[in-house]
């Protein structure tokens, strides 16, 4: 799980699960740079906004064209509700836990 705040005034914050990550941001046309302070990589996308959604796709990262082509999707919401690794970890072990007594119960 994944998130981003854009600020107006250049700044984002960038969320992976409960983990913040912070840094500015430029847009120039449908280009849409990032750049984390701490390591000064850059990482440019096109954007493409669709009513609430938001598709970024990886252009460039610190000045190479990826190998594979990556597409990310983003929908606008009000509020942040990010679980936990812990969290998510644990539904895992769930659904993990629930399959496997629904194969021994078949059989």
């Amino acid at each position: 799980m994944s998130a981003y705040i854009f600020y107006d005034d250049g700044r984002y914050d960038s969320y992976i699960s409960t983990v913040n990550f912070s840094g500015r941001y430029t847009i120039k046309g449908n280009e849409l740079t990032i750049t984390n302070p701490s390591t000064n990589k850059d990482i440019v996308f096109k954007y493409t906004v669709n009513n609430k959604e938001l598709t970024l796709s990886v252009i460039e990262e610190d000045g190479e064209a990826p190998d594979e082509p990556e597409v990310r999707k983003y929908d606008r919401v009000d509020e942040l509700n990010q679980k936990s690794v812990a969290d998510l970890l644990g539904e895992i072990a769930k659904k993990n836990q629930d399959a496997t007594e629904t194969a021994n119960e078949a059989e």
